[in-house]
């Protein structure tokens, strides 16, 4: 039987793993080269977090709408809000940015997130009106962007600008634009008893910093704000995503706590023989994305089973963190299509799968 720390290491080692697998079969970049910033869950939750989940989502507009906008440009718009209302993959109009050209491991320190969306949480969408080619995933180019905020169930519509401007994913005018139209946006990051810095930052100046790993502060109407998008780190990586990634591993110390507990549901429900000889880890199984597993016995617990019932806590964070829903589907339709190499996927030795939320 593992000791506490014996499987704690374990389990980091698993979601290691399991990011590598996830990294390496969706297609991002990650080349591996900058040792602070190499972890394949790094790479992982970032892809996760920027990825927009097919699911209908209402839309709101802020102050800047309606806008007058050529015919071609106009049918792209009315094209995504389609898609968007209907719960259709939004995902190619992000760019090759979200699995091509952004890599958390890169020596470029410009390029290992979308900036924008770390400072702010603002996406930006292509509006290419041009049929999507489904072998290259992903839009062409276009003149025009779309500038956009996601939440579960809605979609809130910043702007659209010129792909022209200069400094244009750097633009203040784009935050100001939110702080007016949905105030409550930002008031939960105002730094109240702040004293505001007598500089202020330009567009370009606002650019730089990012770039070099530099959060500037956020002053809108005289009041500082802490960034909406959880800022950017000193490696020039999401905030977010970092704090994400404590999240995971704190859930992982509880998980650990629970599956060595005598009386509990997955040591305790082993036969009295196999316990001592037990060795649990995590893998990634398709049709059930990730899954406890006791090597010995080959039983499982799969931890999508909390998130799909409806049961809260750390096992659906566990899951959502790694597999989300369009995760798991994903890796579904790949291994009903034969593609199984691009994603190695195990365990061909679990003799049951049980629900870990029971």
């Amino acid at each position: 039987m593992q000791t506490h720390d014996e499987l704690g290491i374990e389990f980091i080692e698993n979601i290691e793993r399991i990011a590598e697998i996830l990294v390496d079969g969706f297609g991002l970049k990650h080349s591996r080269k900058v040792d602070r910033t190499l972890s394949s869950l790094l790479r992982w939750t970032d892809f996760r977090l920027r990825f927009i989940a097919p699911s209908p989502r209402k839309i709101f507009v802020s102050d800047k709408f309606p806008l007058t906008l050529d015919a071609e440009t106009e049918g792209a718009l009315h094209l995504i809000e389609n898609k968007i209302t209907s719960g259709e993959d939004v995902n190619p109009f992000q760019g090759k940015g979200l699995m091509l050209l952004h890599d958390t491991s890169g020596k470029s320190r410009g390029a290992r997130t979308d900036l924008l969306w770390a400072d702010w949480g603002i996406h930006h969408l292509h509006l290419c009106s041009a049929p999507v080619d489904k072998a290259r995933y992903f839009s062409e180019r276009a003149p025009f962007v779309l500038f956009a905020i996601f939440g579960t169930d809605h979609a809130l519509f910043v702007d659209v600008r010129s792909h022209k401007e200069d400094f244009l994913f750097a633009r203040e005018e784009l935050i100001s634009t939110v702080a007016r139209s949905w105030p409550a946006y930002v008031e939960a990051f105002e730094l109240k008893g702040t004293l505001p810095p007598k500089a202020s930052y330009s567009d370009e100046e606002r650019d730089q910093l990012r770039k070099a790993g530099i959060e500037p502060m956020l002053m809108l109407e005289g009041k500082a704000y802490f960034a909406p998008g959880q800022g950017i780190t000193s490696a020039a990586t999401s905030g977010r995503v970092t704090a994400e990634m404590f999240r995971v591993r704190k859930n992982l110390s509880w998980l650990v706590g629970l599956v060595l507990d005598p009386d509990g549901q997955f040591l305790g429900s082993l036969p009295t023989a196999a316990r001592e000889q037990s060795r649990f880890s995590l893998s990634l199984v398709v049709g059930e994305g990730i899954v406890l597993i006791e090597q010995h016995t080959g039983r499982g617990w799969s931890l999508a089973g909390a998130e799909t019932s409806g049961v809260g806590g750390v096992f659906a964070e566990l899951s959502n963190a790694l597999a989300p829903s369009w995760v798991r589907d994903a890796i579904a339709v790949a291994d009903n299509r034969g593609d199984g190499s691009q994603i190695p996927l195990g365990s061909s030795d679990i003799s049951g799968i049980g629900d870990a939320s029971n």
